[in-house]
């Protein structure tokens, strides 16, 4: 990675056990999603070097919204072509249920909509 030795705040190794905190608490939700293998086609620290115009749009206070919005489009029908947003659902899920915020709760199944 390009960017790594400039930055040396990205780590290509998978997190330790201890790292996400695997024993007890919240960790144990997250595991199965940091020993995940895949990956994407650009890493996020050769973002800033290979693709410039796309990292700085994503973090654009006012184009932020837009990228997410259609890098979570892209994804979802990614992973079930055609599908539209028949599949999302916020946070996709991840994140456990908090006071008044649970996923899967929060109006998905009506919005967004063609």
């Amino acid at each position: 990675m390009a960017c790594n030795s400039l930055c040396f705040c990205f780590s290509g190794e998978p997190l330790r056990p201890d790292e996400y905190g695997a024993e007890g608490g919240r960790g144990a939700t997250y595991e199965k999603y940091a020993t995940n293998r895949e990956t994407f086609q650009l890493g996020m620290g050769d973002a800033p070097l290979r693709a410039p115009l796309q990292c700085l749009a994503g973090g654009f206070p006012v184009t932020f919204i837009c990228c997410q919005w259609h890098m979570r489009y892209r994804a979802l029908n990614h992973v079930a072509p055609g599908s539209e947003w028949e599949n999302y659902l916020c946070c996709q899920g991840y994140l456990p249920a908090c006071l008044c915020f649970q996923p899967g709760h929060c109006g998905e199944r009506e919005f967004p909509r063609r």
